[in-house]
């Protein structure tokens, strides 16, 4: 999946040495991380994050510390899927980034893992629509009610 989101294996790994390179800048190296005017931006004209409405509060520096590439394209979510002994829960949607990576896990784990599908929920409703939050943090609760009582 990383190679297609970040135009391939050559492409992945020049942002891992990028990453290893910042990582040796004691003063650490930042690119600014959404904008609607800077080309540069990690992410340009990105939906939600160039929202100040939503993903692009006063709060957040608005920065991408380029020493944290490395980890970040390198973290495989979905190998220890097979391993998984403690009961999960998954909350996701098709309209959600990467739903494939939620079907590829749920292919390789065993029986203790199990779905709550929400129709037409992208990512970004999942931080901070209300009716969604609620909805996933309900049967968010209920899975550790039967599973912690």
């Amino acid at each position: 999946m990383v190679n297609a989101i970040y135009g391939g294996a050559e492409s992945v790994q020049n942002l891992i040495e990028l990453g290893k390179e910042a990582s040796r800048d004691e003063a650490g190296t930042y690119v600014e991380a959404a904008s609607t005017t800077n080309e540069n931006a990690l992410m340009y004209q990105a939906p939600y994050y160039t929202e100040t409405n939503r993903g692009l509060v006063p709060e957040y520096d608005n920065l991408f510390n380029v020493a944290s590439w490395e980890g970040w394209l390198t973290y495989d979510a979905v190998a220890g899927a097979p391993e998984q002994d403690k009961p999960v829960l998954l909350v996701g949607s098709e309209a959600m980034a990467l739903p494939g990576g939620t079907h590829e896990y749920l292919q390789r784990a065993g029986d203790n893992v199990s779905v709550v599908w929400l129709d037409s929920v992208t990512q970004f409703d999942f931080y901070d629509v209300s009716e969604v939050v609620k909805t996933a943090s309900e049967a968010v609760a209920e899975h550790f009610r039967k599973y912690t009582c």
